[in-house]
């Protein structure tokens, strides 16, 4: 069975009045790595770069290396790590609602960072993993309905990851088979007695309306998207075909 570190819970503190309080936006985003600008780079014209990886079961052991993405970068490259709660992710008809609540932190998380350091230009690569992919594309589904809220999230995206993520399938009950066989192999106490037929169904066509979602937000006429898969042999990813696609 596969396990990874538990995540910080969501929520910390209480307000005056008893009730619980979410914690700071930033808190939501934890740092992976950091690497300072090259030598002579510090005060470049080119925009410095936030790698963002978000996850709901990929272990941050299995992350994708900072290097991977950005080794001919020169200026200052930031590291951090979203990651959701599966069980967020399997609770039937209040899927789709769970996913806009979950995009909405990250976007609140990235938003009050880049407040924090305003005068420097930064430009976001988003590395989703499993079903982290659907908060990725409706984080940015939301921020180009929203650049007030949201400044510079959706126009400073440069480059999505999308490792052994869920994008289409001819039909839904064709994801909802994948969906099950990938979620069953990688089952956790946590949340293995939520799947069952309902849950399953509405992650399924979540997943798809996400996508639809992120292709509607025109993001693919601005940025980079890389869909990686793992080869036939490969075990645990949902799409397991050959090597990887460049979208755009």
């Amino acid at each position: 069975m596969h396990k990874h570190s538990d995540p910080e819970p969501l929520k910390t503190g209480t307000e005056p009045n008893g009730k619980v309080k979410e914690r700071e936006p930033s808190k939501w985003l934890t740092t992976k790595g950091f690497l300072s600008a090259d030598d002579g780079y510090e005060d470049s014209e080119n925009p410095h770069v936030d790698v963002v990886h978000v996850a709901a079961i990929c272990p941050k052991e299995d992350m994708h290396d900072l290097e991977t993405f950005v080794a001919s970068v020169r200026t200052e490259r930031r590291e951090f790590v979203f990651r959701l709660e599966m069980a967020s992710l399997l609770v039937g008809v209040l899927t789709q609602e769970s996913i806009e609540r979950q995009a909405i932190r990250l976007l609140r998380g990235l938003t009050a960072l880049r407040e924090q350091d305003a005068p420097k230009k930064r430009a976001i690569i988003f590395v989703a993993y499993d079903l982290g992919a659907l908060v990725v594309k409706m984080a940015l589904s939301l921020a180009a309905r929203s650049e007030e809220a949201y400044p510079g999230i959706f126009t400073n995206t440069a480059q999505f990851v999308f490792s052994g993520c869920p994008q289409r399938t001819p039909d839904s009950q064709a994801m909802e088979l994948k969906l099950f066989a990938f979620l069953y192999a990688k089952r956790d106490d946590a949340w293995s007695r939520l799947l069952n037929t309902t849950s399953i169904r509405n992650l399924a066509s979540s997943v798809l309306r996400t996508t639809e979602m992120f292709i509607s937000s025109k993001i693919t006429l601005r940025s980079r998207i890389i869909s990686l898969y793992a080869d036939e042999k490969t075990p645990g990813r949902i799409h397991p075909v050959r090597h990887f696609e460049i979208l755009k």
